[in-house]
């Protein structure tokens, strides 16, 4: 095969790829915006989805609940906002599920279990106006808004699957639309390339022999010494002129490979940080997920018994009945306070977040001591620390003060009835980190359990003993917001091992 044949076939193949470049963009970019359109309508339904838990089922409920206390109309708007705009928000969860093609069956019933419930609060509403209290009461104890909360986050999480499931799938198509792109290019560029830089050397070729031919046949014999003589000093000059040329040029390549080198190294140092703080703002987003969520049942929970308490205190002439229900009312007011001051203690700990200074892990450990001294005292607990590596810490005071404390108290409460408590404390460096370990052989607990829950709020994992559940989170998200790391590792009968990782004094002064 000739060399004009090589050329023609690859200029008709780049052509050819052109031409496909063009049809396979077209195709792609239409996936891709079927895809960012699929993915917007499942945000879309989750975000509806949501104010039909928030919307109508709570709006009613609280209406129900303020009106039955105090009978007045503003007391009862929130049941008149979810009757008018439960029909709205069903729709704008209804219309993009069933262009996802999902199966209605489970959402209708819900649908029509909400209406039920909308109905079922004007008419508890009406008992109360016609002051049918008695069958009014009978009705509020069977607690039918459980029963559909119930159904509700039933629904929730199959919707929720399912758009996850639907997100995923149009990110994939997204994806792959981007790498028949890419490929396309690279293809196309490969081929190109090298077709043009060919052609010119063939192109620069034919046009110097024509020129040399023409000389050669113009000067004939007489000229061809003095023709010799200035082609071989051209050339001379020109081979030097290259030469310096080359010179530059490497010294050039040479300065472009060091500045590459370090555009490099900063474009990754700032890709690990960016995914750093991607990943701090992911686990941020969860933990103040999970604090609104127990936040809003866990003052409910205690609220709705006063509530309750309150309106059979209102249907009772016994004394003895109204006092004990008094002390009822006192006793969940008590826990309500309760709640708040460990959500003050929550929002106190993200208020305060940047008084960093070096800290010396003896006295925090001796304040820690002085605090559980009876403890320590009545178990006969042993207590073992060994600082050496690493007696100070940069970090915020209080916080190592709160962690040490939480630590060693919880290795005292869950401490195993047949042997002797032992708290082993230590300090040692792991690349540019000071890890601070707290080792007990206490009940332990199940990781393959519990794992996922071990640090969230209000999770608790040995019943028969008291405790809030709030220790745990607090040392986890103090740890958080000193930049740092907390790992556990449990084996249930033998013990515990919190290891936490904060960055290192010396590199970070």
């Amino acid at each position: 095969m000739g060399v004009n044949t090589r050329i023609y076939l690859a200029v008709a193949t780049i052509s050819l790829l052109l031409v496909l470049d063009i049809t396979f963009t077209q195709h792609n970019n239409t996936i891709l915006h079927e895809s960012l359109a699929l993915q917007a309508e499942t945000e879309h339904v989750k975000l509806y989805y949501d104010h039909i838990g928030r919307m109508i089922i709570q709006a009613a409920d609280l209406g129900l609940r303020g009106y039955a206390l105090v009978p007045e109309d503003r007391l009862g708007t929130p049941m008149s906002h979810a009757l008018a705009w439960k029909d709205s928000i069903f729709d704008n969860v209804e219309v993009p599920l069933k262009k996802m093609h999902y199966d209605m069956t489970q959402f209708h019933a819900l649908r029509d279990s909400i209406n039920a419930y909308v109905a079922f609060t004007f008419y508890m509403r009406q008992l109360v106006d016609e002051g049918r209290r008695d069958e009014f009461t009978k009705l509020f104890l069977e607690d039918r808004g459980a029963t559909l909360w119930f159904q509700y986050e039933q629904c929730e999480k199959n919707i929720k699957a399912f758009a996850d499931l639907v997100h995923a799938r149009e990110h994939n198509r997204y994806e792959a639309a981007l790498t028949r792109n890419l490929r396309l290019q690279i293809l196309l560029f490969i081929l190109c390339v090298p077709t043009l830089l060919y052609t010119a050397w063939r192109t620069r070729q034919s046009f110097m022999l024509g020129e040399k031919l023409r000389e050669t046949e113009a000067s004939r014999n007489a000229m061809l010494l003095d023709q010799n003589t200035l082609l071989e000093h051209q050339v001379m000059l020109r081979t030097r002129e290259l030469a310096a040329q080359n010179e530059e040029i490497i010294a050039q390549t040479e300065e472009l490979a060091t500045h590459r080198d370090k555009l490099e190294d900063e474009v990754r140092a700032r890709t690990q940080a960016l995914e750093q703080n991607n990943r701090e703002l992911i686990d941020q987003n969860h933990q103040l997920e999970q604090f609104s969520f127990i936040a809003a049942h866990n003052l409910r929970a205690p609220l709705a018994r006063i509530m309750g308490i309150a309106m059979l205190l209102e249907l009772t002439d016994d004394k003895e009945e109204q006092k004990t229900l008094r002390e009822q009312i006192l006793t969940s007011a008590n826990d309500l306070d309760e709640v708040i001051k460990d959500l003050n203690v929550i929002l106190e700990l993200r208020r305060n977040t940047g008084n960093f200074s070096l800290v010396d892990l003896h006295t925090s450990l001796d304040r820690a001591e002085k605090m559980l001294a009876r403890e320590l005292e009545q178990t006969q607990a042993r207590l073992v620390y060994d600082f050496t590596a690493a007696p100070q810490l940069y970090a915020v005071a209080p916080y190592i003060d709160s962690i040490l404390f939480n630590l060693v108290s919880n290795a005292i409460k869950y401490r195993s009835p047949e042997r002797t408590a032992a708290i082993h404390l230590r300090t040692l460096h792991q690349d540019d980190m000071i890890v601070l370990t707290v080792e007990d052989n206490g009940l332990g607990v199940d990781l393959e359990k519990h794992g996922k829950d071990i640090f969230n709020l209000y999770k608790r994992f040995h019943r028969k003993i008291d405790g809030k559940g709030l220790g745990l989170y607090l040392v986890r998200s103090q740890v958080t917001s000193m930049g740092g790391k907390i790992e556990i590792e449990s084996t249930p009968g033998q013990g515990t091992t919190f290891k936490i990782y904060l960055r290192n004094s010396q590199s970070t002064l």
